[in-house]
């Protein structure tokens, strides 16, 4: 018997946008060929790149400051502490290397500039490792909160990438005293900052999806409702479509965004509908489901299956003949896990709704043997 579990070589072809039961690229088809081979976003639903106006800004402040002997000393007395890192020996140093960090950001409360900026979010970064006690993340914390506040949105926007290689991780492998903590920084100072520039974007709905958790506590709800924030600002087209980069790229994640996909999703009716909100190209859609489809996670599999039966029903043809022929292949493979529950769904979308025997042969005659036969 085939193993139940996709091997690197068919993850890999299946990653490139591949069909390995035809040989045939299923990215490149479309139901409709006003929309074929189109990825591209409308202009006027771009994202902003404020980047060139906030690094100009950043400059002149910083022209500003350089010659001040307040900024001179704010300087020196920051990469002070911050050579003190390279002496730490245990935790307790840690602590109190954030303690004076933080007091010297107060200390100068009047300017809004981090210097040498790089190591200090390298360091608050280093503060998170998941193997130092809960109290060092808490105070590496308050830090990154302090520094939002401090450097205000418009700076944020631009130094947004150095400090969320350092937060956005972390929030995964947060203990459950830091974790709402965490959420609650990116609601307050990120989010607003995303929802105008949507160049982070995808790394933030990670750093957020990661925070679910399977039961319904509150940092779990309040994760929720910054994604449905988001959805509402930036709009259903491209929070849709980074959801399915998400499902593409990021396979920890991909049971919370099968779930919150099944929520947003509307009901489509046409083939047309679905280009729309896709941009034109569903290839990413499909790249999504069949790598979920084979993913070793069960609760993953369990939802793309609901997803497909839900949002996706044969009967609706929303694919292309190809791009079935591909979720037929990798559907099918769910039957190898032996799993009465994934066998219930899948045969819900071979078969349709009916309950009805004859309705099911029907069905599958009509819609699904095509595709079968072909995977």
């Amino acid at each position: 018997m085939a193993n139940n579990k996709p091997n690197s070589h068919t993850e890999s072809k299946l990653e490139e946008g591949y069909d390995l039961a035809t040989n045939t690229n299923f990215q490149n088809s479309s139901p409709n060929k006003n929309y074929a081979h189109s990825n591209r976003i409308p202009v006027n639903a771009r994202e902003k790149d404020l980047s060139t106006d906030i690094k100009n800004l950043s400059t002149e402040s910083n022209r500003d400051y350089e010659n001040s002997p307040g900024f001179i000393k704010y300087t020196q007395t920051v990469e002070k502490n911050l050579l003190t890192f390279e002496y730490v020996t245990e935790w307790a140093d840690i602590t109190a290397f954030l303690s004076k960090l933080a007091k010297v950001f107060s200390s100068f409360e009047t300017f809004n500039i981090i210097p040498e900026k790089d190591i200090v979010a390298k360091r608050l970064a280093q503060c998170l490792n998941p193997a130092l006690p809960t109290g060092v993340h808490q105070k590496a914390l308050s830090v990154y909160d302090q520094i939002f506040q401090k450097i205000g949105k418009a700076q944020l926007n631009h130094d947004l990438r150095i400090y969320a290689t350092g937060i956005f991780p972390y929030i995964r492998n947060a203990s459950i005293a830091t974790k709402g903590m965490a959420i609650d920084i990116l609601k307050s100072h990120v989010l607003p900052v995303v929802i105008n520039n949507n160049e982070h974007l995808k790394s933030f709905l990670i750093a957020v999806l990661s925070g679910i958790e399977r039961d319904k506590s509150d940092v779990s709800i309040n994760c929720t409702d910054i994604l449905k924030t988001i959805e509402k600002k930036v709009g259903s087209e491209i929070f849709i479509k980074s959801l399915f980069s998400v499902l593409v790229s990021s396979p920890r994640d991909r049971e919370e965004t099968l779930k919150f996909l099944i929520s947003c999703l509307p009901d489509f009716t046409t083939p047309n509908e679905l280009l729309q909100i896709s941009g034109g190209n569903c290839s990413q859609f499909v790249k999504g489901l069949c790598l979920s489809l084979i993913d070793s996670d069960v609760m993953t599999v369990r939802f793309s299956l609901e997803l497909l039966v839900s949002k996706f029903p044969i009967e609706k043809h929303l694919f292309t003949f190809d791009q079935f022929i591909a979720i037929f292949k990798y559907s099918s493979q769910a039957v190898l896990r032996k799993d009465m529950s994934l066998n219930r769904r899948l045969f819900s979308l071979w078969l349709g709704p009916s309950d009805n025997r004859q309705q099911q042969r029907i069905y599958f005659i009509k819609n699904s043997l095509k595709y079968l036969t072909l995977a």
